[in-house]
């Protein structure tokens, strides 16, 4: 039996990665981020119907005029609706966009800038990096797990980081997360972030 989107979204390997996330953002911002007094525009990319919104809004004090989520269904995007309450009270904060991701293109602004991406191993193609604009922070995860739906994924951090690096991106971090189950499923999790 496979797990819907939304059952997986709350799954252990997809939640433990979500806070690892959150974690590393709040030992990089120091580091790399501009000052947190001036707030950030968000935009996930395939968020885990919220999950990952939610566990990065929660756990860090990262400020945002607004968050912008694209996803390719509508129900994942009204999930995100229900599980982003807290932050969605006022309307013109956080945006729900249903749009493939390739096709997606961000409007540039003034304010600073961090794209999520956290289903890179989904993605045939790295067009939705080349519509982000110049200047922009970029998170990105991807998993080695083999599954049907992981048409991209890498072989390893090293591999992973190269890839994105030909792709033209400055890579700032880079970690990794290994799982390792009682049932003896084993893989590991990769991020990077970097600036465009």
């Amino acid at each position: 039996m496979t797990l819907s989107l939304h059952e997986d979204a709350f799954s252990d390997g997809q939640v433990r990665s979500k806070i690892w996330l959150a974690d590393m953002v709040s030992q990089w911002a120091a580091k790399h981020f501009e000052n947190f007094e001036k707030p950030y525009v968000i935009t996930w990319y395939g968020s885990w119907v919220g999950v990952g919104p939610f566990l990065l809004l929660s756990k860090t004090n990262i400020p945002f005029s607004k968050l912008v989520l694209v996803e390719i269904d509508e129900v994942s995007l009204q999930t995100s609706k229900s599980i982003l309450n807290h932050w969605d009270w006022r309307k013109d904060r956080v945006f729900y966009i249903k749009e493939d991701i390739n096709r997606y293109v961000p409007g540039v602004s003034s304010a600073p800038s961090l794209f999520i991406n956290t289903i890179c191993e989904h993605l045939p193609s790295d067009q939705w990096l080349k519509n982000i604009p110049p200047g922009s922070l970029v998170i990105l995860q991807a998993t080695d797990m083999p599954h049907d739906e992981h048409t991209n994924r890498p072989k390893n951090l090293a591999d992973f980081t190269e890839r994105f690096s030909d792709s033209g991106l400055k890579i700032l971090e880079s970690a990794q997360l290994n799982f390792d189950y009682l049932n003896g499923k084993t893989f590991s999790r990769f991020m990077i972030l970097g600036r465009t």
